[in-house]
Protein backbone atom coordinates (compact mmCIF):
# COMPACT_ATOMS: atom_id res chain seq x y z
CA UNK A 1 0.00 0.00 0.00
CA UNK A 2 2.63 2.29 0.71
CA UNK A 3 4.30 1.60 -2.56
CA UNK A 4 1.57 2.65 -4.53
CA UNK A 5 2.29 5.26 -6.44
CA UNK A 6 -0.77 8.00 -7.13
CA UNK A 7 -1.03 8.84 -11.13
CA UNK A 8 -1.54 12.17 -10.30
CA UNK A 9 1.20 13.02 -8.39
CA UNK A 10 3.83 10.44 -8.89
CA UNK A 11 4.46 9.93 -5.83
CA UNK A 12 4.00 7.02 -3.87
CA UNK A 13 2.01 7.25 -0.21
CA UNK A 14 5.22 6.46 1.73
CA UNK A 15 6.80 9.67 -0.46
CA UNK A 16 3.90 11.94 0.59
CA UNK A 17 3.77 10.85 4.20
CA UNK A 18 7.91 10.98 3.96
CA UNK A 19 7.26 14.63 3.08
CA UNK A 20 4.66 15.96 5.32
CA UNK A 21 6.69 14.41 8.39
CA UNK A 22 9.71 16.81 7.08
CA UNK A 23 7.71 19.80 6.53
CA UNK A 24 5.76 19.12 10.29
CA UNK A 25 10.07 18.95 11.90
CA UNK A 26 10.54 22.10 9.86
CA UNK A 27 7.59 23.83 11.04
CA UNK A 28 9.32 23.29 14.62
CA UNK A 29 7.88 19.20 15.86
CA UNK A 30 10.40 17.85 17.76
CA UNK A 31 8.43 13.85 17.71
CA UNK A 32 8.40 14.59 13.81
CA UNK A 33 12.09 15.66 13.62
CA UNK A 34 12.81 12.80 16.38
CA UNK A 35 11.31 10.23 13.34
CA UNK A 36 13.30 11.78 10.82
CA UNK A 37 16.73 11.47 13.16
CA UNK A 38 16.12 8.01 14.10
CA UNK A 39 14.65 6.18 10.91
CA UNK A 40 16.82 8.55 8.14
CA UNK A 41 20.16 7.67 10.40
CA UNK A 42 18.86 3.77 10.48
CA UNK A 43 17.85 3.68 14.51
CA UNK A 44 16.73 0.14 14.84
CA UNK A 45 13.39 -0.28 16.09
CA UNK A 46 14.97 -2.24 18.91
CA UNK A 47 16.63 0.22 19.73
CA UNK A 48 13.91 3.01 20.00
CA UNK A 49 12.12 0.01 22.54
CA UNK A 50 15.29 -0.14 24.70
CA UNK A 51 15.29 3.44 25.38
CA UNK A 52 11.51 3.68 25.97
CA UNK A 53 11.80 1.19 28.52
CA UNK A 54 14.71 2.93 30.08
CA UNK A 55 12.63 5.66 30.84
CA UNK A 56 9.78 3.79 32.03
CA UNK A 57 12.50 1.85 34.54
CA UNK A 58 13.77 5.85 36.04
CA UNK A 59 9.57 6.27 37.04
CA UNK A 60 9.89 5.50 41.07
CA UNK A 61 6.58 5.11 42.59
CA UNK A 62 6.12 6.48 46.51
CA UNK A 63 4.02 4.48 49.24
CA UNK A 64 1.97 6.92 50.64
CA UNK A 65 3.94 6.29 53.66
CA UNK A 66 6.72 7.61 52.15
CA UNK A 67 4.57 10.65 50.57
CA UNK A 68 3.40 11.46 54.16
CA UNK A 69 6.72 11.58 55.50
CA UNK A 70 8.04 14.03 53.27
CA UNK A 71 5.27 16.19 53.51
CA UNK A 72 5.44 16.27 57.02
CA UNK A 73 9.53 17.09 56.37
CA UNK A 74 8.38 19.70 54.40
CA UNK A 75 5.82 21.27 56.54
CA UNK A 76 8.11 20.95 59.84
CA UNK A 77 10.77 22.92 57.88
CA UNK A 78 8.62 25.32 56.36
CA UNK A 79 7.46 26.13 59.86
CA UNK A 80 10.84 26.53 61.14
CA UNK A 81 11.67 29.14 58.68
CA UNK A 82 8.82 31.47 59.04
CA UNK A 83 9.08 32.68 62.45
CA UNK A 84 5.37 33.19 63.06
CA UNK A 85 4.19 31.88 66.06
CA UNK A 86 0.75 30.20 65.12
CA UNK A 87 3.23 28.29 62.55
CA UNK A 88 5.29 26.81 65.10
CA UNK A 89 4.66 23.27 66.22
CA UNK A 90 3.37 22.93 69.92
Amino acid sequence: MLAQVDPHLNKSLFERLLEQCARRALQGSKWHMGVLLDYGLGKPVQAIAQTIQAEIADVTVKTTEELEAELMELLSKRAGKSGRPEDQPV
